[in-house]
């Protein structure tokens, strides 16, 4: 996974290792979780909770960051692009209630209110909260 995997300043050496490594004609599938450019270089020296406890050390990249370091660093090229968008918002609505439904064994891990269902509703961009707001509320 492209942004969770690595920061920024590797994204060029893991594009080009995947060039080095893919046989010819080879393909390869790159899942990345994105956002706008200007919003990536907005945030990029941020430090928001995404980054801090969803993605430690990476950064979410725009799709235009993800096409300048196949050109500049490999031979590869994209061909489609899938968006995954309204069957993650279920995913991470999911994750929230099973999250929620476990918080004495999660907080057993050490885990603290910064990184409950809660907490991480707090993040950025709450792309977990899907349906109305009445039922986001615990």
């Amino acid at each position: 996974m492209f942004d969770a995997a690595i920061g920024a300043r590797l994204w060029p050496d893991y594009v080009a290792t995947l060039d080095e490594v893919l046989a010819p004609g080879g393909r390869i599938g790159l899942q990345a979780i994105t956002m706008a450019h200007a919003r990536m270089l907005a945030t990029r020296d941020t430090y928001t909770w995404i980054q801090t406890y969803g993605f430690p050390g990476g950064l979410l990249p725009s799709q235009t960051a993800i096409d300048e370091a196949l050109a500049g660093h490999t031979r590869l090229a994209v061909l489609d692009r899938h968006s995954f968008g309204p069957h993650y918002a279920t995913t991470l609505r999911l994750w929230r209630e099973r999250f929620a439904a476990h918080t004495a064994e999660v907080a057993a891990l050490g885990f603290d209110a910064t990184t409950s269902p809660r907490g991480c509703a707090r993040c950025g961009g709450t792309p977990a909260r899907t349906g109305s707001p009445a039922a986001w509320r615990r």
